[in-house]
């Protein structure tokens, strides 16, 4: 097996992390629906269960990026 990831596996492990926490900030974004509500941060901590799906989102996702590997079809990114 190849140490490297070819390009395209880093271009889909890329693309696949970002569509996630856009769906993230998206899940952050649709807490306030009503007009003029613009403050889609207050009150944030209010709803416990929100919280732990949004934690728990996040951690499944890392994870995913992180030790999938050939499950999820994904190589590990760094910070470069």
């Amino acid at each position: 097996m190849k140490d490297f990831p070819s390009q395209k596996m880093l271009h889909y492990t890329l693309i696949f992390q970002a569509f996630v926490f856009l769906q993230i900030f998206n899940l952050i974004n649709a807490r306030k629906i009503a007009l003029g509500e613009f403050n889609v941060f207050s009150g944030i901590f209010n709803n416990c269960m929100f919280g732990a799906v949004l934690v728990t989102t996040t951690i499944i996702q890392i994870g995913l990026v992180e030790i999938g590997g050939k499950f999820a079809k994904t190589y590990k990114l760094d910070m470069k």
